[in-house]
């Protein structure tokens, strides 16, 4: 998939999953509003692509991922690049990541119909949570402020 590099278009990866459009990761992060040193808990590592690009903006970045192939694929590339304010992780996204909350932003790579309660709970005061939300007309770019 080499020549699609520089396209802006989703990408399958393992596990059934898509890597989302640079554009739309660029929409996501810029709506996160981060300016550096921030925490940030992202849910669906993905590979790792999204997670980078947190990584060299804000301060620390935990990933989460309900597939195990994934979470490995993203730490070895993370590895590969010296990514090192960022860690992923095998685990629930709905259910957040407890362990080292509260988290000052927070961003969401599947769609979903509520916010889980989990994720407004380990945002903290006057952190941003960002996620596509399903509606009727499909899915249309959050933003929640904690």
């Amino acid at each position: 998939m080499a020549a699609l590099a520089l396209d802006d278009v989703n990408l399958p990866l393992s596990c059934g999953q898509t890597m989302t459009k640079p554009s739309t990761v660029g929409r996501m992060v810029s709506a996160l509003g981060l300016v550096g040193g921030e925490r940030v808990l992202e849910i669906g590592c993905g590979s790792g692509y999204q997670t980078a690009v947190l990584a060299r903006i804000a301060g620390r970045v935990t990933s989460l991922d309900r597939h195990s192939r994934l979470v490995t694929d993203a730490r070895a590339a993370l590895g590969k690049l010296r990514i090192d304010p960022a860690q992923t992780h095998l685990g629930d996204g709905r259910e957040g990541w407890a362990a080292t909350a509260p988290f000052d932003r927070v961003i969401v790579n599947a769609a979903v119909s509520v916010l889980p309660a989990a994720l407004a709970a380990q945002a903290a005061p006057g952190g941003v949570i960002v996620a596509p939300l399903t509606g009727e007309r499909g899915h249309r770019l959050t933003l929640w402020r904690a």
